[in-house]
């Protein structure tokens, strides 16, 4: 690092630095210091093929949605020098501000996700998330549960009638994503990726983005992990009745809106719920399992809601098992 430093700052004895939290992932962030300026280091690794995806990415976003500026980069020790957008994410607007503010917010950050998916077009080449990809999510979803149930409970095996009507239904659903849908995708849309700086929303962790159906993104953003908004229906209809006539063709009407974003929810909460359980599996971090219960519960309410008895099945199962995890400690 010192080395990557000394390239773009030659004199090191008044720089300050500050390292931050992060999110589960593999980057870590540093707030650098000097004078009145700050700035943030991120750090991928040596050769981290994802931070190559960052620069190539930010390039294609920066004319048409705020995302952090690049000052300098270095590939090869895997290291970006970008703009400090502060600290306040949308996750901490939801839970330090009014209801007024909340709002406000979050419909600057739908306007920001409608120019996402207007603006920025699709390349030969974007990673392309269809059937085979959200199938493949759901069985390493399932893979990273049971096996952190095994480790907790002491088990070996679950019910396999369960899982298998669990997905067969998830099969069913994504069978439901037709490729007329997809637009340029952020893939993470969420309240920890998306920051308020100058009263504006930027956009920040794109380096997976790619071709998605429209209302992906929408659902990362209403049914969130970390925050539980109440007024789903009033942030959708804000969405339908702002974006271009296109979009509200793909979308039909706002009841089959809300519907596919809905079903889109089943799929990408559980993938969710699976990378919760993984950071434990792998890493034996346990920051992001208080978010488990909270997140398969709303995936049962809402499979209920849709008449999928398999995946709410299974949702209930999971949920009981967690609560045989936390009575034995």
């Amino acid at each position: 690092m010192k080395s990557f430093l000394n390239s773009y700052f030659p004199h090191l004895t008044d720089l300050k630095i500050e390292s931050l939290k992060g999110d589960g992932g593999h980057r870590s962030y540093t707030r650098l210091r000097k004078g009145s300026q700050t700035f943030m280091l991120m750090s991928c690794g040596p050769a981290d093929p994802s931070l190559k995806l960052f620069i190539n990415i930010q390039l294609r976003l920066k004319n048409f949605v705020h995302v952090p500026q690049i000052f300098y980069s270095d590939l090869k020790e895997g290291f970006l020098l970008l703009e400090d957008l502060g600290s306040e994410t949308l996750e901490d607007i939801f839970f330090q501000s009014d209801e007024a503010s909340q709002i406000s917010c979050y419909q600057k950050a739908l306007k920001q996700l409608i120019k996402l998916q207007t603006q920025v077009k699709v390349q030969t080449g974007d990673p392309v998330f269809d059937k085979r990809f959200f199938l493949k999510e759901i069985e390493q979803a399932l893979c990273d549960l049971e096996l952190y149930l095994q480790k907790a409970l002491n088990k070996i095996g679950f019910d396999k009638n369960s899982s298998q009507a669990f997905k067969k239904e998830m099969d069913e659903i994504v069978s439901c994503f037709k490729p007329e849908d997809y637009v340029y995708c952020h893939r993470d849309y969420h309240s920890r990726n998306l920051m308020l700086k100058s009263n504006q929303i930027f956009v920040i962790d794109f380096q997976d983005a790619g071709q998605g159906p429209f209302f992906y993104d929408l659902s990362s953003l209403l049914y969130d992990s970390y925050v539980s908004l109440k007024d789903k229906q009033g942030l959708l209809l804000f969405y339908f009745e702002t974006a271009p006539d296109f979009l509200k063709k793909k979308a039909q009407s706002l009841a089959q809106l809300e519907r596919m974003t809905k079903l889109q929810f089943l799929q990408r909460g559980f993938k969710a719920c699976g990378r919760f359980a993984a950071f434990k599996n792998e890493s034996n971090r346990d920051t992001h399992l208080k978010y488990l219960t909270p997140s398969l519960q709303l995936l049962k309410q809402t499979a209920q809601t849709l008449n999928y008895e398999g995946i709410s099945n299974y949702a209930r199962f999971l949920i009981q098992a967690l609560k045989e995890i936390d009575s034995s400690r």
